[in-house]
C-alpha cells in the first residue's frame, strides 16, 4: 500500500514539474488583441495593396486609396495576437492624391503565423491578414 502511494505521489510530482514548466517556458498571451468586427471588402470599395507574406525585421508598406483629405488609421496585430506599437503605424491623412500609407518595420516574432491589419477610413473599416515569417 505504502509502495503504491508512493508512486502515486512520484507520478503527480512528474505532472506537476511538467505542466509549470510548460506554463514558463510558453507563456499564453496575457493581452490578446480582438479585432473589431469589419465590413466586408465590397462593401467599403476600397483600393488596398498590401503584400502577401513579410519576414520579421524588414520594412512593411501598406497603402489604400481613400479619397483626398480622408481620415485613415491602421492598427497592426503580430501573430502572437498583441497590438503593435511600431513607429509609422497609427492615424495619417490622405494627400491631394487620395492616397494614404503606412511603413513601419515588422518586429521579431516568437512565432510565424498571420499578421492582420485593421484600416479604418471615414467609417469603414476592413481587416486583411498576410503571413508573417522568420526572417531570412
Amino acid at each position: 500500500m505504502r509502495s503504491t502511494l508512493k508512486v502515486l505521489l512520484a507520478l503527480l510530482l512528474i505532472v506537476a514539474v511538467v505542466y509549470f514548466s510548460v506554463r514558463i517556458f510558453y507563456p499564453q498571451n496575457q493581452n490578446p488583441v480582438t479585432p473589431k468586427a469589419s465590413t466586408d471588402v465590397a462593401d467599403t470599395g476600397l483600393s488596398v495593396k498590401i503584400p502577401q507574406r513579410v519576414y520579421e525585421n524588414s520594412k512593411v508598406t501598406v497603402s489604400v486609396e481613400a479619397g483626398p483629405g480622408a481620415n485613415c488609421d491602421l492598427s497592426y496585430i503580430t501573430p502572437a495576437g498583441t497590438l503593435s506599437e511600431a513607429s509609422g503605424l497609427g492615424q495619417t491623412t490622405a494627400g491631394s492624391d487620395g492616397l494614404c500609407s503606412w511603413s513601419w518595420i515588422v518586429d521579431r516574432i516568437s512565432r510565424p503565423g498571420s499578421g492582420r491589419v485593421i484600416i479604418k477610413i471615414e467609417g469603414a473599416t476592413e481587416t486583411h491578414f498576410f503571413e508573417v515569417r522568420a526572417g531570412e
